[in-house]
């Protein structure tokens, strides 16, 4: 016996319940404290995960979302909280038209040409992790170049250390706990496979 099930059509754990998509970008000063916040304990934790800002043009997965940052900022006993998106030259096309223009890793597809002009081939969603060096923070996914972002979550824009990356960066960079340089690679379907970067303090 067999079964078709529509996959589509079937609902999406990564879509619902604690995965639902977040909309709203709030700035939440004063949250509520249950205790104190000791006066010395001061600052931002920050949490970067896939939060698609549209409905997704076919089957999704977890780590197609829009990269979504939220933090926790502590300083004077007091704490404030704030989400942005990371707005991505993709995201931005997509603003534009109002609607998804992207597959993702499901159910990939190569958008237009205009599209690719202006968000690229595939969209850099920086959602997987967010890493602080050299005093810039930089939103990162596997497979693109960093995003930076304010301490006040605007994003800057896609980062490139200053011309020396040529590529993409992995979302799980190392740093050497005696010299504070940052260690790295980026891999590619096509020539260089893999690079490997060492980024000073």
């Amino acid at each position: 016996m067999t079964v078709d099930v529509d996959l589509d059509a079937a609902p999406n754990p990564f879509l619902e319940g604690n995965y639902a998509p977040v909309h709203d970008e709030l700035d939440v000063d004063g949250l509520e404290v249950i205790g104190t916040i000791p006066e010395a304990l001061r600052g931002v934790y920050l949490r970067n995960g896939a939060n698609p800002a549209f409905a997704p043009l076919g089957r999704y997965h977890i780590f197609d979302g829009d990269g979504m940052v939220h933090a926790v900022e502590l300083a004077d006993g007091r704490a404030r909280y704030r989400n942005r998106f990371i707005e991505s030259r993709g995201l931005q096309v997509e603003r534009r038209a109002g609607h998804a223009i992207y597959g993702g890793l499901s159910q990939f597809s190569i958008p237009d040409p205009e599209v690719v002009a202006e968000g690229g081939v595939y969209k850099n969603t920086a959602n997987t992790s967010i890493v602080r060096h050299a005093g810039r923070y930089l939103a990162l996914m596997e497979g693109a170049p960093p995003t930076e972002l304010t301490r006040e979550l605007a994003t800057v824009g896609e980062y490139d250390f200053d011309g020396h990356l040529a590529g993409p960066m992995t979302a799980h960079p190392k740093w050497d706990p005696v010299s504070g340089e940052l260690v790295f690679f980026g891999y590619s379907p096509i020539p260089p496979y893999l690079r490997y970067h060492v980024a000073d303090a």
